[in-house]
């Protein structure tokens, strides 16, 4: 083994002798020694010996163990012997003293906890012992595991992401007729069949103005409530009768404050005097799918969400809580639920220390479930729910009901669902998720590579942006009332 670095030639023969009590050749010495000197990272300006690295304490505690293991293993196999506490003690103390040869021939592990307690109390009051720890604490400040503390990282570190992440959204709400053709090429492909035919939006306003989270009822024509739903901050709302129920009752009135309204064309409009206000606050979820298939976006939110949250926040006077919350595969779903919170450095924290971790999650009733029903949802709230998926989920049959309650619930509170998804426009399980967006009033993002994105259910192109511009434009839009109060 050559070295064509003098200074770590020296180095490597100054040190090399800590090695000279135990009976290794030449070569492995060198080649121990050469390693453990490459591992360190200590400044040029101050030298630090090897035998006082973390690295060297580890090989010598793991060759310890090593050792004391290999004879006691020896008892099974060799007959006579010492098999007493003296036996172990005096292994010991040849090891430390680097006579490997005069260890005794066998040894037994008893469950004599005196024994342990003996050994570790040698290991306390040796000078070989005290000498190293001494020799460590004087450089700890500087030096002692400092390159294994520097991988660690802080939660507050500002992190930068190597890619841009580009999205096209889809509104269906905003383009209805495009949206019930795509699932009616799709929605039978499903085990949960959705049926978005008998879809009324509704438009209510107090005084003129918008009324924003009113609660808006659809009937029948029994009279029979058979959808609920609440405005947004520009008093839209969106009934969806027999979402999941082929030939379901159609939606013939509108209700909202105890005022009915006839359903022409599709919309209804209620003018109430009842005194409505917008919103007063914002709940905001994120739901991370933190599976191996999702490396590259769980590392985009963590150097973009402080962003995405400084974005919201700057352009409303909302006070606004956010919570982070996160799912994978480890044989059955975990779920790991935070509750929301005004303070964004904690939220950011708590993004920023997750880890990636299982196969993707594929029991979306059940993480739908925990969203919607699983959190303190502030009643006079603005809520979003935004859902971070990957890899393909997997809808079983006894799963669709589940997914039912969660979708009606949302409905009920007023949670805006948007899924921001991989670029697969036009599949039955892209209509799934538009289902989600559409049903709960809310809108979906499909990440894309590139700037454009060609939609097959219109031949049309999409006009991609960045993930986190469009967020911060999407959500923001729940937030502040347009500039008019018109049906759109």
């Amino acid at each position: 083994m050559r070295f064509k670095d003098e200074e770590f030639e020296k180095e490597l023969e100054m040190n090399i002798s800590v090695f000279d009590k135990i009976t290794l050749s030449d070569e492995k010495k060198r080649e121990i020694a050469a390693n453990i000197l490459n591992s360190q990272h200590t400044p040029r300006n101050k030298k630090v010996p090897f035998y006082a690295t973390s690295s060297f304490k580890r090989t010598v505690s793991a060759a310890a163990c090593f050792l004391i293991a290999l004879t006691a293993a020896m008892a099974f196999v060799l007959p006579g012997g010492l098999n007493t506490k003296e036996a172990v003690e005096k292994d010991y103390s040849a090891y430390l003293n680097g006579d490997i040869n005069s260890l005794t021939d066998s040894t037994v592990i008893t469950n004599d906890s005196t024994v342990s307690s003996d050994i570790n109390d040698n290991i306390g009051s040796s000078s070989e012992y005290k000498e190293e720890q001494s020799m460590c604490e004087e450089i700890s400040e500087e030096y002692c595991d400092k390159s294994e503390e520097e991988n660690v990282p802080e939660c507050n570190e500002d992190y930068t992401a190597s890619d841009t992440l580009y999205a096209v959204e889809i509104n269906d709400n905003h383009s209805y007729s495009i949206f019930a053709s795509v699932c009616g090429i799709f929605s039978d492909s499903l085990p949960l069949n959705i049926y978005p035919y008998n879809r009324v939006e509704v438009y209510v306003a107090s005084s003129g103005m918008p009324a924003g989270n009113v609660t808006v009822y659809g009937l029948d024509a029994g009279g029979n409530k058979i959808a609920e739903a609440r405005t947004d901050i520009n008093g839209n709302a969106y009934l969806y009768g027999g979402l999941f129920e082929a030939g379901g009752a159609v939606i013939v009135t509108a209700n909202a404050c105890g005022i009915d309204a006839s359903v022409k064309n599709g919309k209804a409009e209620i003018e109430t005097k009842t005194n409505v206000t917008k919103p007063s606050s914002a709940n905001i979820m994120f739901i991370f799918d933190t599976s191996v298939y999702m490396e590259d976006e769980l590392d985009y939110f963590k150097s973009r969400l402080n962003g995405i949250i400084d974005g919201v926040a700057s352009d409303t006077d909302t006070e606004i809580k956010f919570s982070v919350n996160f799912c994978y595969n480890d044989g059955e779903l975990m779920i790991s639920s935070n509750s929301f919170t005004s303070d964004n450095s904690e939220t950011v924290s708590i993004l920023r220390s997750s880890q990636i971790i299982g196969s993707a999650p594929e029991a979306i009733d059940k993480i739908l479930i925990n969203a919607v029903c699983g959190h303190e949802w502030d009643d006079d709230a603005t809520k979003i729910c935004v859902l971070i998926l990957g890899n393909p989920i997997n809808i079983e049959s006894d799963a669709c009901a589940s997914i039912k309650i969660a979708v009606e619930e949302a409905q009920k509170l007023g949670v805006r669902i948007i899924p921001v998804v991989p670029n697969d426009t036009n599949t039955a399980e892209s209509c799934f998720y538009r289902s989600l967006a559409a049903a709960t009033g809310g809108t979906t993002a499909f990440i894309t590579e590139n700037l454009t994105n060609e939609s097959g259910s219109t031949g049309d192109t999409l006009k991609a942006e960045e993930l986190d511009s469009l967020l911060i434009r999407v959500i923001s839009s729940y937030l502040k009332r347009d500039t008019d109060g018109d049906v759109n």
